[in-house]
This record gives C-alpha cells, structure tokens and sequence, in this order.
C-alpha cells in the first residue's frame, strides 16, 4: 500500500501568492508573516522603517528594490563561479 502524502500546502503571501508584488509587506504590518523572520522583521529600526514604507504605500519602491537586490545577487553569483 503506498504511503499517504500528509503535507498540506501553506501559501506563503496569502491573497497574493499568485502576484508578484508587495503584499507580503501589509501582512508582516499587520503581524500575519507565517515564519520568525518575518516576525524579526519588525525588531529593527531599519527592516521595520521599510515594512512599513512598503505597506502603507503600496509598494512604491518594492519592484525597483527587488531589481536592484536581483541583480547584485547574480554578480555576486557570476563571480563565485570563477572560484567554484
């Protein structure tokens, strides 16, 4: 007999898991972030500063802060392979 699968999907932006936006922001305002760090989030000065800029402005400055972050993160990624 095949195993039972018991996993239950849990969508991780509810409301706008099939978006790609700055939902994720109003949630963690509100306290509803499923995970630790998205509770951590609000501990510092900073990360809280920009919960709250993303959530009450509708994510001005989310998509250009995405691809900005992106990007550095794949140089950073095209220069490790020159060393792996």
């Amino acid at each position: 007999m095949p195993a039972r699968d018991n996993t239950t999907p849990v969508e991780m932006d509810p409301g706008s898991y099939k978006t790609f936006d700055a939902h994720y922001y109003n949630l963690v305002r509100k306290r509803r972030g499923l995970f630790q760090s998205d509770a951590a989030l609000l501990t510092d000065s900073a990360t809280n500063a920009y919960v709250q800029l993303q959530a009450t402005t509708d994510g001005i400055t989310f998509m250009e802060d995405f691809a900005e972050s992106h990007g550095e993160n794949g140089s950073n990624r095209r220069a490790h392979r020159l060393y792996w």
